[in-house]
């Protein structure tokens, strides 16, 4: 019997995956996005942590820590949902309210006339080869690129049965607003709802903890009174997203996500409202500013997460980076930052860590 070591068997695996095994290992960004890909190809629709334990599993052997390794998976996950690979949606099979991820089509959006971003699963789960479209594909953390498209690339890529997305209806963002009204509409919803039974195992989003650390401001439901972004859990899928009534500790009323954004996931409308509430209790989420490992290029830091029509801009006009301190980082050209910036401040209602807003 001959013996293989955990170093070739990954060698072997990135090959498989279409990747140069001396520059990308198993574990870098890239092999984690282009295994979700392939279970996804296969496994679609199905439960995201179905998705996560089928690829988990494939680094069974590999001496990995296994809550990172999770981790990793999970926010990889999250962001081919945000780039679009992914399509989070309610069962429609069946009555209930599980949720399930199914495969986006093959598809490819152009960022400039020499820029095209590839997206969706194909049916074995691999991207076209060089030499199908006569260009160089470029795989970017999670992003597939060609940066040297020319006027035959858009034929080439219809030709092999990709849709075309136009960059507007790829970004789809809600319409922009004050904190203080985008907050209203749900507290005047709210009160119009009907008085909700007791709710076991619920726990709130705290808005008095720290912006910080997002993790850290999710608490059990125990006496606490005011209104709430919250989860309660159901018997089969993942816990739902819903805005509660909380008086001494007591459920009064509850509203379901999404209400008014239903071209996205339920999280994303609740990242949104927390995101207006924490701005109108003077505690507005933040994000850091630094050098870029480029010339001319600034990281834009994040501490909490954002919903994925943010993400998906950011994927259009910059890049995901490797995060330091923080939950999720991009980069982003000089030209573009100030851009960047007003977004962040005029959509989500953030400002700079420094407090300056600028």
């Amino acid at each position: 019997m001959q013996q293989i070591t955990v170093e070739a068997v990954q060698s072997i695996a990135a090959s498989d995956l279409g990747f140069d095994s001396d520059l990308i290992n198993m574990t870098a960004p890239e092999a984690i996005a282009a295994l979700l890909r392939r279970a996804g190809a296969f496994l679609c629709p199905c439960p995201p942590s179905q998705l996560i334990r089928t690829v988990t599993g494939a680094f069974e052997g590999f001496d990995l820590d296994p809550e990172e390794l999770g981790d990793n998976i999970e926010d990889m996950l999250d962001s081919l949902l945000a780039y679009g690979d992914f399509i989070e949606s309610r069962d429609i099979a069946s009555q209930t309210s599980a949720r399930l991820l199914y495969a986006a089509p093959p598809s490819f959006v152009y960022l400039s006339e020499s820029t095209v971003l590839l997206f969706g699963i194909y049916p074995d789960g691999r991207f076209p080869i060089d030499v199908e479209i006569d260009v160089t594909l470029t795989f970017e953390n999670y992003r597939v690129a060609i940066h040297n498209a020319d006027i035959k690339t858009r034929s080439r890529l219809l030709d092999l049965g990709l849709l075309e997305v136009q960059p507007e209806a790829w970004l789809r963002l809600p319409s922009c607003a004050p904190a203080g009204n985008h907050v209203a509409k749900y507290d005047q919803k709210l009160a119009l709802a009907g008085i909700s039974g007791a709710i076991p195992e619920m726990i709130l989003l705290d808005p008095k903890r720290s912006v910080r650390f997002y993790r850290g401001r999710w608490i059990p439901l125990k006496t606490q009174t005011g209104l709430f972004v919250a989860r309660r859990p159901q018997p089969f899928g993942a816990d739902l997203w819903c805005y509660v009534s909380i008086q001494g500790g007591a459920l009064e009323k509850l509203l379901d996500l999404p209400i008014y954004e239903h071209k996205w996931r339920a999280c994303d409308e609740a990242f949104h409202l927390q995101q207006a509430i924490d701005s109108m209790r003077g505690t507005p989420q933040i994000f850091r500013v630094r050098d870029g490992a480029r010339p001319n290029e600034r990281l834009l830091d994040f501490f909490s997460p954002v919903p994925l029509w943010a993400r998906r801009r950011w994927d259009f006009v910059g890049r995901s980076v490797v995060s330091t301190g923080c939950l999720f980082s991009y980069a982003f050209d000089m030209t573009q930052l100030d851009a960047e910036i007003n977004f962040a401040q005029e959509r989500m209602w953030m400002v700079r860590q420094d407090g300056s807003g600028r």
